[in-house]
């Protein structure tokens, strides 16, 4: 990885681009990169990693630059299993693989299965994936999240997901993406739409909009090239 991302960018000129999140949790800042190209086109770096199989998409509830065009990239390179999702280290785990989940605390997982029920308790949400809560998958959703599951403007998308979608879960086959940890069961806790895909809808085309100035991420994403063509 370390190497490959030396040889995109050394020598190169960069511009970043930021989101309404400047810093992680490590002071380190975090940008949309573009880099010029061997045509004078502006080239998107993560893009080109994502494509190539070398990273998974990973976002922020308060950085989601970009996010719908990277995660269409990422679908590409897993279905032709470029990279790491060639080689088993990126990999999409079974809801129901209650053991092998318990063994990845602490990672950053994309899990798939299908919903046993939803419920909803003091604003929470729990997407449950089996009977028993106590040892089965769960993806939670905090109160004070919910906020970003609000009505979606026009024909909702694969990723695109509101509070009456939520609700209506149950039988869906979906897949979630975030940090897994071991309370109740293996958990995830999703704080933004895009941490969900519902697997079963047909999803129309995607936007890159996020936060509060869609318009510019889409500009932003648009205008770039990951091959640099």
């Amino acid at each position: 990885m370390e190497t490959a991302l030396a040889k995109l960018v050394m020598g190169k000129k960069i511009s970043l681009h930021l989101d309404e999140r400047k810093l992680d949790r490590y002071g380190r800042i975090l940008a949309q990169i573009m880099m010029q190209g061997e045509t004078g086109k502006p080239v998107w770096l993560q893009g080109q990693l994502v494509e190539a199989g070398l990273a998974r998409v990973i976002s922020f509830e308060s950085n989601r630059l970009c996010i719908n065009a990277l995660l269409a990239i990422e679908d590409t390179a897993r279905e032709t299993r470029k990279g790491f999702w060639g080689s088993g280290i990126f990999a999409v785990r079974q809801a129901h693989a209650e053991d092998v989940l318990y063994q990845l605390a602490r990672s950053y997982e994309i899990i798939e299965g299908r919903v046993s029920g939803v419920a909803q308790i003091k604003g929470r949400t729990y997407i449950n994936f089996g009977e028993n809560w106590r040892r089965d998958f769960t993806a939670f959703i905090p109160s004070r999240r919910s906020q970003h599951f609000q009505a979606a403007d026009g024909q909702p998308t694969g990723r695109s997901i509101d509070q009456a979608e939520l609700k209506a879960l149950k039988g869906r086959h979906i897949r979630v993406r975030g940090w897994l940890k071991n309370y109740n069961g293996p958990s995830i806790t999703v704080t933004h739409p895009e941490q969900i895909e519902i697997l079963d809808r047909n999803a129309a085309t995607l936007h890159c909009q996020s936060g509060r100035d869609g318009r510019r991420h889409e500009r932003i994403c648009s205008r770039s090239s990951v091959a640099g063509n």
